[in-house]
Parts: C-alpha cells; sequence; structure tokens
C-alpha cells in the first residue's frame, strides 16, 4: 500500500499540464460537465481532428467576436480532459492488476491469464495514450491560430 500514493502523485504530476489545456489560453477558466457514455463512445481521435481541422478552415466565417469558436474550443477541451480521464483510470487498473497477481499468486499459477488480460489492456491504453497525444499537439497549435485570429479580428 506504501507505494500506491508516490503512483498517484506521479500521475497526477504528469498529467496536470494537459489537464489545464494550452497555457496561452487567455480567454476563460473551463469547467466541463461530466460526458454521457452515449457521447464517449462517439469519442474518436478521427472524429475529432475532422472537426478541429474544419473549424480552423472556416474561423473566417464566424461570426464577430469569435463566440461560437470559443465554445468548439471548449467541447474540444472537455473531450481531450474526458479522454485523458480515461487513460489515467485504466493506467490505475493496470498497475493494481499488476500488483494483485503478484500479491495473491506467488507461484504465477494463474500467469497466463493474468498476462493475457494485461496485454490486452495495456495495449488498449498505449493506442489510446499515442492518439491523445497527437490530438493535444494538434490543439495546441492550432489554439494558438485561433487566438492569432481572434485577436486580430478584434483590433
Amino acid at each position: 500500500k506504501n507505494s500506491s500514493p508516490s503512483l498517484d502523485n506521479y500521475t497526477a504530476h504528469s498529467t496536470d499540464d494537459i489537464r489545464e489545456g494550452p497555457k496561452e489560453n487567455p480567454l476563460l477558466n473551463w469547467t466541463c460537465s461530466p460526458i454521457s457514455l452515449q457521447m464517449e463512445q462517439n469519442i474518436s481521435t478521427g472524429f475529432l481532428d475532422k472537426r478541429i481541422a474544419n473549424r480552423i478552415e472556416h474561423a473566417e466565417d464566424y461570426p464577430d467576436g469569435g463566440t461560437q469558436l470559443i465554445e468548439d474550443m471548449q467541447e474540444f477541451y472537455c473531450y481531450l480532459k474526458h479522454v485523458n480521464q480515461l487513460v489515467v483510470n485504466k493506467e490505475r487498473r493496470g498497475n493494481a492488476l499488476m500488483r494483485k497477481l503478484v500479491e495473491e499468486d506467488p507461484e504465477f499459477t494463474q500467469i497466463q491469464f493474468d498476462t493475457e488480460e494485461l496485454g490486452n489492456h495495456f495495449s488498449w491504453v498505449e493506442e489510446e495514450v499515442e492518439a491523445f497525444e497527437k490530438i493535444m499537439d494538434g490543439i495546441c497549435y492550432q489554439w494558438k491560430c485561433l487566438v492569432a485570429r481572434y485577436t486580430q479580428k478584434k483590433l
């Protein structure tokens, strides 16, 4: 049990930057309402990428003030925050599984079954983290573009 707080601290620390959203967001402190299961099943990096790209492309068409643009960015931010939480939870579950495996089964009689479960579990996490990082890179870059455009329009 002694090892779990440090693990949690590490996890919390390593994802803090992502959770805060792009640092150069001068506009608001965003709060996210919970995402429904239905919505969660529709979350895919491809879907998000397309929508973000589309918004950027048509940024000129947004009404003055960029309100709609800001709302869209907030929505993306909340999706990302949610996916990030899913990833953190999966990692915790994986670590718990690993500990249980060692504590409860020193002779590893069940090792094949558990290894398979862990394998499936960790491959999912890996894909999700990769996709998530890609999206974060994209959103940070695009956020700078949006802020620049938004500021120019106001001048």
